[in-house]
């Protein structure tokens, strides 16, 4: 980061700043020296910090006839003690004195020095000051720059010391130094993002060393791809210049490797899955992406976030020519050069991705050109041209330790100048048009009116035009009304339950045994049909950090004409397993679809009386839910509530009239959080059709 040709200084580097400045001016200077001289070479270092770190020091304080000490430690605080090897009067006066704040021991643990003040608000106004910094920088680049650069440097990495508890890589980490609520805010989905951490081993080591120490036989024989990919750069004929690549599918790693060290062609595939798996629900999880949502087995085609890990084996001199992705990118150069070359895409938030690179069929040529021009009807199937992109064309060079993050739509040719290995956490998620539609199908599909289920067909002989009548009815008659109610009874909280909206917690290999008993709520997953099911223990269940379920309280303002009711989501069902489902079943546990559940967890269900929950299923054609979950109530009172609601919606009532009653209860917690029940706010919806 650079601001009037001096560089920011951030938080974790104040430190080594000023003992650089300190050695040179000497143990007697003033801290009014110290920030001028300082202020020369950098910004981003107040006097307070450079007051207390020359307070810190005990030369200093002998000289000025102090008597307190502080030294700084590698744990990062500030605290008075008592170091005799550092004590001017411990007989050491004659022995040559370093400052003790330049001359630590070195540490085998690679954490950061971080200087602390005493002061609880010295953190917070660095972090406003990074803050106002980086919003200035960001507010130099132009609609037509592509690219923020920043210097990561190399101690910037470790931010805490249980590394056994979190990913082997963050979101929080590779940016660094921009803050995770920097990138949010101002880049991602906006601009592409360099972050220069050149032989960073101490960043990149837990990456490599998961990459199987990047032994690419070794790596393509764990893949999770079924196939590897091998890429053959072919001439193309009608553009002369150009290099076209075709992608030969390899099943076998042995062939494949044979390929890429004696053919000289390269590789692509997709990481182990004990590094994808936990990298893309991270990522998912800090960027908000899906929610944060995240089905590892890939069968959910309701799971709001989906994303892989790619893995890129390169020869030297390889060439991907440009080309366009519909996800978000973060790219970890692990080993190699690379030359990248940026330039800013026409189609935002792009639904396919436009592959000139890709020696393609007119089929695909045609599927990507019309669902571009959805966006900008100008667009041209072709390289980077007025048509298609804007802006400048940006050279970013990526050598090992070096992260790059570009969105989704940034076109970008990628050039191996050294032979090397790279990954690249690819995130995609489903977009609020599919979400709408999908609850607006089963909405209509719910809505009592028969005529919107059934099927298309012409009536007479002739293949008259009854069908477009009919068309023409429901949308003039019946539309608008389905609408409304469909914003008024739907709403966005009944689409986007609490659920939804709070990541699961991700554990690979997670077999969801215990998911009935983790109170806190974040460790269930939607219950889509990734093969698992969620199963809610209704007495022991409260929900995650932060969430509230009480009943919203209007402000004055709002009152006028309006009240908040309880009222049922119109996109779910509740079913009893023990009568809707028992005839078909012969025990009470066995329509739980986890056939690895132990001996244990099964004992706990069979004296429990079960009810599942499904939300918003009619909207896709393999009617999977957003929602699936299986309530075990264990105590009666809650078996009889849980029953009532299954009657009532058998009899077309609303379950939650039960809770609307004079100091009638809240319904259960569980019920909330998984989307039966919603507050509504009645009176306030005008809606013009």
């Amino acid at each position: 980061l650079l601001r009037n040709d001096r560089r920011v200084v951030m938080y974790d580097k104040v430190y080594d700043v000023i003992q650089c400045i300190h050695e040179q001016l000497g143990h007697r200077r003033d801290s009014r020296n110290h920030k001028t001289t300082i202020d020369n070479f950098y910004y981003g270092v107040s006097e307070k910090l450079i007051k207390l770190f020359l307070n810190s020091c005990p030369l200093c304080q002998e000289l000025r006839g102090t008597g307190k000490r502080l030294q700084l430690r590698k744990s990062g605080l500030l605290s008075p003690i008592a170091n005799n090897a550092h004590d001017p009067s411990s007989g050491n006066r004659n022995k040559k004195r370093h400052c003790p704040l330049t001359s630590q021991s070195s540490s085998t643990h690679p954490s950061r020095t971080v200087l602390v003040s005493s002061s609880s608000s010295s953190r917070s106004k660095t972090t406003r000051q990074e803050d106002r910094v980086v919003e200035e920088l960001l507010g130099r680049l132009t609609v037509e720059d592509p690219l923020l650069r920043l210097d990561g440097g190399a101690s910037c990495i470790y931010l805490n010391d249980d590394t056994a508890s979190t990913p082997i890589m963050t979101l929080e980490r590779a940016m660094l130094p921009l803050s995770v609520d920097n990138f949010r805010r101002y880049c991602f989905r906006q601009k592409a993002v360099h972050v220069k951490k050149a032989n960073n081993n101490n960043m990149m080591g837990d990456l490599i060393s998961a990459m199987h120490n990047l032994n690419v036989l070794s790596i393509l024989k764990h893949t999770s791809s079924s196939n590897i990919f091998v890429w053959i750069v072919q001439k193309q004929e009608r553009r002369g210049e150009s290099s076209a690549i075709q992608s030969l599918d390899v099943e076998n790693p042995d062939h494949a490797y044979a390929l890429y060290k004696h053919g000289g062609h390269a590789l692509y595939c997709r990481a182990p899955p004990d590094v994808e798996q936990p990298l893309v629900a991270s990522f998912l999880a800090d960027t908000g992406l899906g929610c944060g949502q995240y089905d590892p087995s890939g069968r959910s085609t309701t799971c709001l976030g989906r994303g892989e890990v790619e893995t890129f084996i390169s020869p030297k001199n390889h060439v991907t020519e440009f080309h366009t992705d519909f996800q978000e990118n973060f790219t970890f150069q692990l080993s190699g050069v690379k030359k990248w070359r940026l330039r800013q895409g026409s189609v935002k938030h792009p639904i396919r991705g436009c592959t000139p690179h890709y020696a393609e069929t007119s089929e695909s040529i045609e599927t990507q050109l019309k669902t571009a021009r959805l966006s900008n009807p100008n667009f041209s199937f072709d390289k980077p041209n007025p048509n298609n992109s804007f802006g400048k064309e940006e050279e970013v060079i990526m050598t090992a330790g070096d992260v790059l993050y570009f969105p989704a739509g940034m076109w970008h040719s990628v050039e191996t100048l050294e032979e090397g290995i790279s990954i690249n956490i690819s995130l995609m998620g489903m977009n609020y048009a599919n979400l709408v539609t999908n609850a607006l199908q089963h909405f209509l599909l719910s809505s009592g009116e028969d005529q919107w289920r059934e099927t298309i067909a012409a009536t007479t002989a002739n293949n008259d035009c009854d069908a477009l009548q009919n068309l023409h009815n429901l949308l003039t008659n019946s539309l608008p009304s389905v609408i409304r109610d469909f914003i008024h009874h739907v709403g966005a909280e009944s689409i986007l339950p609490p659920v939804v909206r709070y990541p699961p917690s991700f554990t690979p290999g997670n077999s969801n045994d215990d998911s009935d008993d983790a109170s806190n709520g974040t460790a269930s997953s939607t219950g889509n049909d990734s093969g698992e099911d969620v199963i809610v223990n209704v007495e022991h269940f409260t929900g995650p950090k932060g969430w509230n379920y009480e009943k919203p309280i209007l402000d004055d303002d709002d009152c006028d004409g309006t009240r908040v009711v309880l009222a049922k989501n119109p996109l779910a069902t509740l079913i009893s397993q023990q009568g809707d489902l028992s005839m078909f079943n012969n025990s009470k546990t066995s329509s739980l679809r986890s056939p690895e559940m132990n001996n244990s967890k099964k004992r706990r269900y069979e004296n429990s009386v079960n009810y599942i929950l499904n939300i918003n299923f009619a909207g896709n054609d393999l009617l999977e839910s957003s929602v699936r979950v299986i309530f075990a109530c264990h105590q009666k009172e809650h078996a009889v509530l849980f029953q009532n609601y299954v009657d009532m919606e058998k009899e077309g009532k609303d379950p939650a009239s039960i809770h609307n009653e004079v100091n009638a209860p809240n319904p259960p917690s569980c019920l909330f959080f998984y989307g039966y029940f919603v507050w509504v706010t009645e009176g306030s919806y005008k809606v013009d059709i």
